[in-house]
């Protein structure tokens, strides 16, 4: 089981995806996080062990946000993310969850694909 933080850029309405596996859900406006930067959201998540759900390409820095050093970062990839679209993407990660360990990597989701990278 996870436990997935969704930053505020994921609408909460995806939840279920993950939850209907089995996980757990939060997300940073249940915990008054919102508009805090990169780098403590990522801290809070390491130090709770959350595996990261967000479309904030800042998180795809393997330097900067080495996987290994987290639960997971689940990076959504669209140029025109609507709520459809982010269900659609937050469906394929959570599929994806029953085959590919999330732990310790990035996973870049984008339509029809998922990257995986497991740092440098």
């Amino acid at each position: 089981m996870y436990i997935f933080k969704f930053d505020e850029n994921i609408s909460p309405l995806c939840r279920s995806y993950f939850e209907d596996k089995g996980h757990r859900v939060s997300t940073v406006y249940e915990e008054n996080l919102q508009g805090t930067d990169d780098l403590s959201l990522a801290a809070i998540c390491k130090e709770n062990q959350f595996v990261i759900v967000t479309f904030d390409i800042g998180f795809g820095n393997l330097v900067r946000f080495p996987p290994q050093d987290y639960s997971g970062i689940i990076l959504l990839r669209h140029p025109d993310p609507n709520l459809e679209i982010v269900q659609r993407l937050i469906a394929e990660a959570a599929e994806f969850l029953d085959r590919e360990e999330i732990k310790n990597r990035l996973w870049i989701v984008e339509p029809g694909r998922i990257r995986i990278h497991s740092g440098l």
